[in-house]
């Protein structure tokens, strides 16, 4: 695991997100059962899937803003972990 994906696990387990390793790919979600994103990491990206479908690609940079923003809109409407991607 490269230092900026070991940078962005840590962060979002300071989050309270799941943090999974399957196949060499590693899975950032909320990690109920009824989550509808996720961040996976395939060949250097971090892809956002909603619902299963891939929606974007990020660097790792990208990602960690992606999770600040997730993390403090969850925040300000007093929820825990962040379930739903703004605009959902």
């Amino acid at each position: 695991m490269s230092k900026a994906t070991s940078t962005l696990v840590r962060k979002a387990v300071s989050l309270g997100l799941v943090c999974q390793e399957e196949c060499e790919n590693t899975c950032i979600s909320p990690g109920s059962g009824n989550a509808v994103w996720c961040l996976t990491y395939r060949n250097g990206l971090w892809v956002l899937q909603v619902r299963g479908v891939p929606q974007i690609n990020f660097s790792s940079a990208e990602a960690i803003r992606f999770l600040d923003r997730v993390a403090s809109r969850s925040a300000k409407a007093g929820h825990g972990v962040p379930q739903h991607v703004a605009g959902e």
